[in-house]
């Protein structure tokens, strides 16, 4: 069950959602068949991740929220299990990404809701980071609020205030974990708050920590970046390497092959030059004794035709 949710998270952040939603129903099937419940809470968690991909990726605004709703019920199960097993933490990161989905689909007094209760989680637990984390997203949502005002100053000035108020925790929070990417974001909703309310030697304040924390985040980004090209140019120079001694090993296979079929054909050139020479041998000898036979027998012609000649002049004296 781990095993094919890894497989399917691998395939989920290469895009193939279809496969990895595959592999994390193949997870979820054995997971219940163990009856465990941490691995079925990932498991949905994982299958929430995929719908929101598809929802964000998808330009059809129905296909998007059906995507985005799929994904908050497979949070909403995940965070029912989690809230059987007494895993708060767990229970807080997914009512904080119910949040965030609902504030994608508009929903903004369903995003509030489940902000809250996050929030609360973690205040429960004193998880600083957590809370600086909720704390951003109320602040940045309190701010999408005033935007949807129009005619009521007084309620866009409420929805400022309540913005400045949790942007302003975030930020000290932040700061205190030194999670940078939290200050940016609290800076960024502080300094758009105050300029909205016409606080604008507030809002330059803010706009200041708002470009260090961001030159900080893009030194930073630089940084891995640069060990992440490192790591690739190692990564395929072993390639490199390792393709260079195949092509090697594939030359010398090819010679040592080239060299044994050489050696063949010259084993066969020899063993054919000593069989003709042998069958030359042969007949060779074969004609030589013919050759003295028919000697022998010429002689013994001669010898017979003195003979004759001798016994004729005989019988004619």
């Amino acid at each position: 069950s781990i095993s094919y949710n890894c497989i399917g998270i691998v395939c989920n952040l290469q895009g193939s959602f279809t496969t990895s939603l595959e592999y994390f129903q193949k997870a979820l099937v054995l997971a219940e068949e163990l009856k465990d419940k941490y691995e079925m809470a990932n498991t949905y968690s994982n299958m929430g991740l995929v719908y929101e991909n598809y929802g964000r990726g998808s330009t059809d605004p129905e296909e998007r929220t059906k995507n985005l709703q799929k994904d908050i019920d497979f949070n909403l199960k995940a965070a029912a299990v989690k809230e059987e097993l007494s895993e708060k933490k767990g229970m807080s990161d997914c009512y904080n990404n119910i949040g965030l989905y609902y504030r994608d689909m508009g929903k903004l007094d369903l995003a509030s809701e489940y902000y809250i209760k996050s929030l609360q989680i973690d205040e429960e637990l004193n998880d600083r980071y957590g809370m600086a984390i909720v704390n951003c997203n109320i602040s940045e949502l309190q701010i999408i609020l005033s935007d949807s005002i129009t005619n009521n100053m007084k309620q866009k000035t409420a929805y400022l205030q309540k913005a400045v108020l949790y942007g302003t925790k975030a930020l000290s929070l932040a700061q205190e974990v030194k999670a940078v990417p939290r200050e940016n974001q609290a800076a960024r909703n502080l300094m758009n708050a105050h300029r909205k309310l016409g606080n604008f030697e507030e809002s330059t304040k803010y706009a200041e920590i708002f470009i260090s924390t961001q030159d900080s985040l893009f030194n930073k980004e630089k940084v891995e970046v640069l060990a992440e090209a490192t790591s690739k140019y190692e990564s395929e120079k072993k390639q490199l390497l390792i393709e260079k001694m195949e092509k090697e090993k594939e030359v010398n296979d090819q010679k040592l092959l080239t060299e044994q079929a050489r050696s063949q054909k010259q084993m066969i050139v020899i063993y054919a030059a000593l069989g003709g020479f042998l069958v030359v041998l042969v007949f060779s000898i074969i004609i030589l004794r013919m050759f003295r036979q028919k000697r022998k027998a010429n002689i013994l012609l001669a010898e017979q035709y003195t003979a004759i000649n001798q016994q004729k002049e005989e019988i004619e004296s």
